[in-house]
């Protein structure tokens, strides 16, 4: 019921610079606060600025943990697709881990229509508290490959599907490192969007988690499957 109330109400387009895996910018005067996942301003024609509110159940880049900034610059982009470049960086309160990554995204398909995105990026982090949970300084590094494809229904729904991995850690630990799943992306009420999916991720955050808390992460399975839930306001 309440997807069928979402589906015939109506609301601004819901077009391709809003979703954080395309090449595309936000145009002048345009702002998105999302709740999960990256909140994007925009500075100008081509240029974005990025934070992460909440964030996700594993990610560590976001205001809860401490500040962290983000800039997407747009090389060109247009009804025929998009090319960017972006860098992030951010630290916990008390400046115990520190983060940077940057990465390069390109799409193909303009912001009211399908498309398919691909991107590239790699960050580093360095953190004074060992896996242990003992003093000392480490120094760690992740990569991500990610493609996805935007099927774009109507003005205001488009699904998602994607998949990403971590080629570095996959290597480095003999296991998949990575998410892949899909999502029903809706806009409603004007400003309002809504995105509800499946997801697939290694379990490696949650059994680390497991066996800090109490035991027991080494029994889980390498993926495992979780609900996404996501909302933000655009306007």
């Amino acid at each position: 019921m309440l997807l069928l109330l979402l589906a015939a109400a109506q609301a601004k387009p819901l077009t391709s610079p809003e979703f954080d895996d395309t090449a595309h910018t936000l145009a002048p005067g345009q702002n998105q606060i999302d709740v999960f996942r990256v909140s994007q301003f925009a500075i100008t024609d081509e240029v974005e600025l990025k934070t992460v509110i909440l964030g996700g159940a594993r990610e560590k880049q976001s205001w809860f943990w401490g500040p962290n900034v983000g800039v997407e610059y747009a090389i060109r982009e247009g009804k025929q697709g998009a090319l960017s470049v972006e860098g992030f960086v951010g630290s916990t309160w008390l400046f115990g881990r520190q983060s940077a990554n940057a990465g390069v995204n390109w799409t193909t398909g303009g912001p009211k229509s399908s498309r398919f995105n691909l991107s590239a990026n790699v960050g580093f982090a360095t953190s004074d508290e060992n896996a242990a949970g003992e003093k000392e300084r480490t120094n760690s590094l992740n990569t991500e490959l990610y493609a996805s494809a935007h099927w774009y229904i109507n003005d205001g729904t488009t699904w998602r599907f994607y998949v990403g991995v971590d080629p570095y850690n996959s290597v480095l630990t003999e296991s998949y490192a990575g998410s892949f799943g899909a999502e029903w992306n809706h806009a409603w009420r004007d400003n309002w969007r809504l995105a509800v999916g499946l997801q697939y991720r290694d379990s490696t955050w949650l059994a680390e988690g497991l066996n800090d808390f109490n035991g027991g992460g080494e029994n889980l399975p390498p993926v495992l499957p979780l609900p996404s839930v996501d909302l933000w306001y655009f306007w």
